[in-house]
Order: C-alpha cells, then sequence, then structure tokens
C-alpha cells in the first residue's frame, strides 16, 4: 500500500508540477516581453524625436500599444548622444539624468560607440540602463540611453515571487496528497486484494479436483492399463497443476513489500540456468550459446534471481525457431547487471510486442498446445524485476527477439 500511495503522489506531484510550470513560466516571459517591448519602444520614441515629447496640452500618442502620456516625460531618466561617421560627437543632451556621473557617461558613449549591438543593456553598480543605436537619415547615428532600474527589479521580484508560490503550492499539494492519497487509492487496494485472493483461492481449490482426477487416471490404468486417453489426461492435469503453481507463484509476487534484498551472485545463477537449459535446448534440435562475465552482483532474493533467468531462457527455448539459436549473456556497467536473452524468432514481425508482460498474453492467438505456456511467465519475470528495483524491456530485430534485463 506504501508504494502505491508513494506513486499516486509521485504522479500528481508531477503533473501538477508540469502545469505549475508551464503557467508561472508563460506569465512570467509574458512579463518578461512586455517590460523590454515599453524599455525598448520608449528608447525608439526618444531617438525618433530627439527626446520624449513635450504634450503640453495633455495629449497622448499610442506607440506600439505603449501610452505616451504627460507625465510620461517626468518619469523616464535617460540622455542622449549623436555622432557622425567619423565617430565625432556632434550633439550630447544630458538635461533628463542625474544619478550618472561624466565618468560613467563617457564609459557608456565609449563602449556602444565602438560595439557591432544595435541595443542592449548596461549594469553600473545597482543601476541598469538599456541602449539604442539608431541611424538618422542625415548620415549621423544617435544612442539613447535610459535608466530601466526600476522596471529590471520589478520583473525580477515577480519572478522570484512567482517561484516562491509554486514551491509553496508543491508543498500544499504534497501535503495534501499525502493526507487524502489513503482515501484515493483504498478502491484500487480493495480491487487488487480481491484479485489476489480470488487468485490463492481458486488455485487452492483447483488443487485437490486435480488430484482426484490424477489419481484416478492411475486406478484406470492399473485395472485397463495405459492407453491414449488415460495419457492425456495425465499430460491435462500435469499442465494444469503447473499453471495453478504458476498463478499461485504471481500472486506471491503482489506481497514482496517485505521481501529482504540481499547480495546475490547473479553470475552463478545465470550458470546454473546455461547448464540445465543447454541439454534442453540441444535435445530440441537448437543452438544455446551463453557469455557470461564472472561475480556480476545484485541485490536480490537467491530463490528470485534465478527463477527470473530460468524463466527468460524457458521462454526463449520454446519459441526458438527450430534449428535456431538461444543466446544469453550477463555483464555488468558500473553499478549495473545486465542480462540479455534473445532467440531466432522469423514469425516476430507484426506483434505487439508491447504487450508481452500482460498476464495470459500468447503472441499466437490460436493457443495450441504446440508450444507449452500460459502466458503468465513473462509477466512473473516482470514482476521478479520490479522486486529487485530493476527494468525490463523487448525488442525485435533482424528475425531474433531479445529480453533486457537491467538490476
Amino acid at each position: 500500500m506504501q508504494k502505491l500511495k508513494l506513486k499516486f503522489i509521485l504522479i500528481a506531484s508531477v503533473s501538477f508540477s508540469l502545469v505549475l510550470i508551464t503557467v508561472l513560466g508563460v506569465v512570467n516571459y509574458i512579463s518578461y516581453r512586455s517590460i523590454y517591448d515599453e524599455i525598448y519602444t520608449t528608447l525608439r520614441i526618444i531617438t525618433e524625436n530627439g527626446g520624449l515629447p513635450d504634450y503640453i496640452n495633455n495629449e497622448y500618442k499610442n506607440y506600439d500599444d505603449f501610452m505616451v502620456t504627460p507625465e510620461t516625460i517626468y518619469e523616464t531618466r535617460y540622455f542622449t548622444v549623436e555622432y557622425d561617421d567619423s565617430m565625432t560627437i556632434t550633439q550630447l543632451n544630458i538635461d533628463n539624468i542625474a544619478a550618472v556621473s561624466e565618468r560613467d557617461i563617457s564609459d557608456f558613449i565609449n563602449y556602444t560607440m565602438t560595439t557591432d549591438k544595435s541595443y542592449g543593456m548596461l549594469r553600473k553598480n545597482m543601476m541598469r540602463y538599456a541602449f539604442l543605436k539608431t541611424k538618422k537619415s542625415n548620415g549621423t547615428t544617435v544612442i539613447a540611453f535610459m535608466d530601466c532600474t526600476r522596471r529590471i527589479m520589478t520583473l525580477r521580484n515577480m519572478i522570484r515571487f512567482s517561484i516562491y508560490v509554486g514551491i509553496i503550492s508543491m508543498l500544499m499539494l504534497i501535503l495534501l496528497l499525502s493526507f487524502f492519497s489513503r482515501k484515493a487509492v483504498a478502491p484500487i487496494l480493495k480491487n487488487m486484494e480481491s484479485q489476489k485472493q480470488f487468485i490463492t483461492n481458486a488455485s487452492h481449490e483447483l488443487k485437490t479436483p486435480l488430484a482426484v482426477i490424477s489419481a484416478n487416471a492411475e486406478v484406470i490404468e492399473m485395472t485397463n492399463g495405459k492407453s491414449e486417453w488415460t495419457e492425456s489426461i495425465r499430460n491435462q492435469v500435469t499442465h494444469m497443476s503447473e499453471l495453478v503453481s504458476q498463478l499461485i507463484v504471481l500472486s506471491k509476487l503482489q506481497e514482496h513489500d517485505d521481501i529482504e534484498l540481499t547480495e546475490v551472485n547473479f553470475s552463478s545463477k545465470a550458470n546454473d540456468v546455461a547448464k540445465s537449459f543447454k541439454t534442453v535446448a540441444e535435445a530440441a534440435g537448437k543452438t544455446f550459446e551463453s557469455e557470461i562475465a564472472q561475480n556480476v552482483m545484485i541485490q536480490a532474493d537467491e530463490r528470485g534471481s534465478r527463477e527470473l533467468i530460468s524463466i527468460l531462457v524457458d521462454n526463449a527455448v520454446k519459441y526458438c525457431d527450430d534449428g535456431g539459436t538461444v543466446r544469453m549473456t550477463l555483464n555488468s556497467k558500473g553499478k549495473k547487471a545486465f542480462l540479455t536473452v534473445s532467440n531466432d524468432y522469423a514469425a516476430g514481425e507484426g506483434v505487439d510486442y508491447s504487450r508481452f508482460f500482460e498476464r495470459f498474453y500468447r503472441a499466437d492467438e490460436s493457443h495450441n498446445n504446440e508450444t507449452k505456456g500460459y502466458g503468465i511467465g513473462l509477466s512473473m519475470a516482470e514482476g521478479l524485476v520490479e522486486m529487485f528495483n530493476g527494468r525490463i524491456s523487448v525488442n525485435y530485430k533482424n528475425k531474433v527477439i531479445t529480453f533486457t534485463v537491467v538490476l
């Protein structure tokens, strides 16, 4: 239950975070563009008019949705410089600025006259000045400088405030999710428990009739001798008994929260499985190849780690093409162990491999008995890999199907 709650909280938190980041990002970007558009629109007005127009009669003028009012001239602090092609200053207007020293003005002018940039930002201590360079029709160039410290600080404060709001919102969401997560996942848990209970009970209930059928078949054989009918009964009983056993194992895999993982020599388990299945593969007319690095250690369960390899190799041997090759490799990279099990599978084109780990899924929709299996082995393998905090995947290329486990 704890894992399901954490997963619910994680998914909800990530989803909310993406939405929140997107919304705040869009809002901040729009604010950023709005403030910078206002700054450079004001500078353009200054360069086009030789300064801000003085609307004595309370006139208003709209420049690109930026309203110039009679108060704008008193709110804006700026200075301008004009120079010709020989880099000689022909005009300097510093009447509308007070907080910049003559030396700073000289530094600003020297920098902007020699740079290739036509606009940008200048910094002096805590102050921020924007500049815009414009070529006039008479051949001279005008550079307007404007104090935009307050606008930039307003933008930064707004971005900082939005970050604080985002963090606080996330913390509040996590607290609320933690409080209500039990109620949210309760129906899912109830359904999962019901499924597990049904599988366990049904599996145990099936054992008795199977045992009776098997005993009756033996009695019939003792009385009338063996026949194709009693042989068929015994084969189906064995088939069903294996299925029941796998159902019980599959059900128990869902209750692995308390299993303690220990350091396991994965190489040793792989070698044992390789030896066991090499004979089986060769008896079926197939080639078995293995390349196993020594002393590959993983955090897992002793029995479960061997069962994982057995499931994958057994599956590969069963579904390998006649005369084909089954390959198993095990190696490590850093702290990760990589196990691959592949087999030749010419009929694998067009198969939906995304469903291979579903319970009772069979790539062969006819479910014939030529290849024994129940469609739950790979589901069990996936459960074991999840129990060991790893991941499993399948891919098909060049008529070869490959299962890859990373632990």
